[in-house]
């Protein structure tokens, strides 16, 4: 008996078909279930203002700054001062 298989250009045919189809279809449902674009407000996307403000930056300079003797260190959480007392007198105690 002879075989019965489908001549190559024919195959070649058939798996063309599929292929498009099932790219279709993707295509399809892509689309069906793409969530739209989210609306952006105007005052969003309305170009920034490449200039410098020059009022800002002179109130940079003028600001006043602190030299590091100055600077007084925050007082301690008293929380953690009786926690470092407590290991203290344990181990005092062993």
């Amino acid at each position: 008996m002879k075989n019965k298989h489908l001549p190559p250009p024919a195959a070649i045919a058939v798996l063309t078909t599929i292929t498009i189809l099932s790219w279709v279809g993707f295509v399809i449902y892509q689309a069906l279930t793409a969530e739209p674009d989210p609306i952006v407000p105007e005052k969003i996307s309305a170009p920034l203002d490449a200039s410098l403000n020059d009022e800002v930056l002179g109130a940079i300079k003028e600001r006043v700054y602190l030299e590091d003797s100055q600077i007084i260190d925050a007082p301690q959480n008293q929380e953690e001062e009786s926690t470092d007392e407590a290991e203290v007198v344990a181990d005092d105690e062993q």
